[in-house]
């Protein structure tokens, strides 16, 4: 989803959501690459104008504003993260803010 929001908001590409790099399985990689993907949502966010963030986008065949696609997938990761700590408590792993 950061890829998609990145190619999004830039019009750099990514935006249709059908090219996948290569999938990341070593922890060690995938946490990189989350944060490369978070680093790399955050510079093209902040590379905004006001203008910019009125400019009309297509995302997920929806037409929105670019500040709409940000606020529709910053929710949608919110629920991803709600996921992810469901499931990591169901698994026995104690989320570091719960120590």
């Amino acid at each position: 989803e950061n890829g998609l929001l990145v190619g999004t908001l830039t019009g750099a590409g990514g935006g249709g959501g059908g090219g996948r790099g290569a999938q990341v399985i070593a922890p060690e990689k995938l946490q990189e690459a989350l944060k490369t993907s978070y680093a790399n949502v955050q510079k093209a966010i902040e590379g905004l104008s006001d203008a910019d963030l009125k400019a009309p986008v297509k995302l997920f065949g929806r037409d929105m504003t670019k500040e709409e696609a940000v606020r529709f997938l910053f929710g949608d990761q919110h629920e991803h993260l709600g996921q992810s700590i469901a499931y990591a408590r169901s698994n026995g792993v104690v989320p570091p803010w719960s120590k």
